[in-house]
């Protein structure tokens, strides 16, 4: 870790900032995904662009590849993360691109297992990402 300077912090504030990162986190899988309360601008709230999830598979690499379709808004990464963790996909790269009111964001994603997900679970996922997404 480094201070605002670029500089290596001292040890005593390295385990203060360790220790309040932690209980952070401990925190907040204890509440869950905070609820983001901003509004959306009205410029988005004009368009309405139905979700839509496509899933591959990248053999290479040994994982699925999610692409995500849809309205951008305030939270939009926030609700998509809840989603996969709620599904038991672990996230491994993410790329996030937002063109006007449309975000097109894709993501590789692998079971718990370090596997790529069955078509069952990519069902199950396809489904809650809508629901959630286009409520």
């Amino acid at each position: 870790m480094l201070d605002a300077d670029g500089k290596t912090i001292d040890p005593s504030r390295h385990s203060h900032l360790l220790r309040r990162l932690s209980a952070a986190v401990a925190n907040s899988q204890d509440e869950g995904t905070p609820e983001v309360t901003r509004r959306a601008p009205r410029q988005v709230r004009m368009f309405s662009i139905p979700t839509h999830v496509d899933f591959t598979t990248d053999e290479a690499n040994n994982r699925t590849v999610m692409e995500i379709v849809t309205g951008d808004r305030p939270g939009l990464l926030s609700s998509i993360g809840k989603v996969l963790r709620q599904n038991m996909a672990l996230i491994q790269a993410a790329k996030i691109m937002t063109i006007g009111e449309r975000a097109e964001d894709t993501f590789y994603i692998m079971s718990e297992e370090a596997e790529p997900l069955d078509n069952f679970e990519r069902e199950q996922l396809r489904v809650a990402m809508i629901k959630d997404l286009d409520a």
